[in-house]
């Protein structure tokens, strides 16, 4: 569905993406991790063509985005932005809808096939009771849910999700990777940067790092997420740890506790006026 090759990209003179190549398929989980700046929302706005590569090839269900128009990419391509608060309290419903918008003419209004498409996005996030509340008037997960399912009422089948837990407390983001998860089971291909290791281990089929503007590994979860990965990425130790919960195998990633540097006698003799 998704086929990256040899992409390219700069702001200027500064190289961000260079020659990033993969592909990937529906019914997965792909969580996208690197350090701040490493470019996983650049590769996501080149693939949406909001941005245009330096040079390389996009293909969307084998169509090079070049050749599709705006409203060709909506339709293959959708995007979920970090968690914000809209300037205008629409209903959940109304903000949902406006995600049918894209695949139509400027001046036509959405009808009713677009209605039940709607309909049918919120009632797959388990929002549907949440239709008539402001979408200020609503947590910051249910407020996600909502962007979720405006990106399905899209009709797309790939979703780019940028770090789409952010700002959210600890229930809220198990409740949105949930959806996210339960996506993928339905044929659904999402993309999804994040800074968090345990939302790749507890969540993600594969796992796409980015540093040093190339892709430094992509695979298998399980085999490419270790903690000598984590160590190269990040620069901090960790332990990837694996406990069985009704059944089912959970890896976390815990963080090693770096004792401070010792301070030399110069120093302190300093700090305390000697």
């Amino acid at each position: 569905m998704l086929e990256v090759k040899d992409l390219s990209f700069s702001y200027g003179s500064r190289r961000v993406l260079d020659q990033v190549s993969f592909t990937a398929c529906t019914g997965e989980v792909i969580a996208v991790l690197g350090a701040n700046g490493a470019g996983k929302s650049t590769l996501f706005k080149c693939i949406l063509g909001l941005l245009k590569p330096s040079s390389g090839n996009i293909f969307l269900s084998g169509k090079d985005i070049r050749k599709l128009t705006r409203a060709e990419i909506a339709e293959k391509a959708a995007y979920i932005p970090q968690t914000e608060t809209p300037v205008f309290n629409y209903t959940v419903f109304d903000s949902v809808l406006m995600g049918t918008t894209g695949t139509l003419s400027p001046l036509k209004i959405p009808g009713e096939k677009q209605k039940n498409r709607t309909a049918k996005a919120l009632e797959m996030m388990s929002i549907s009771y949440l239709k008539d509340r402001g979408i200020n008037e609503i947590s910051g997960g249910e407020r996600q849910l909502a962007f979720l399912a405006r990106a399905l009422a899209q009709g797309s089948h790939l979703l780019l999700m940028d770090e789409p837990t952010a700002n959210l407390d600890y229930g809220n983001q198990q409740m949105v990777m949930n959806r996210v998860r339960k996506l993928a089971e339905q044929e659904y291909m999402i993309l999804l940067s994040t800074h968090n290791p345990e939302h790749a281990l507890q969540y993600a089929d594969r796992v796409l790092v980015v540093k040093d503007q190339r892709i430094f590994a992509y695979g298998r979860t399980g085999e490419v997420l270790t903690e000598s990965l984590i160590r190269k990425v990040y620069g901090i130790d960790v332990v990837i740890t694996e406990a069985e919960v009704g059944g089912k195998k959970i890896n976390s990633c815990i963080p090693i506790p770096t004792p401070e540097p010792a301070i030399p006698e110069a120093v302190k003799r300093y700090d305390q006026g000697q």
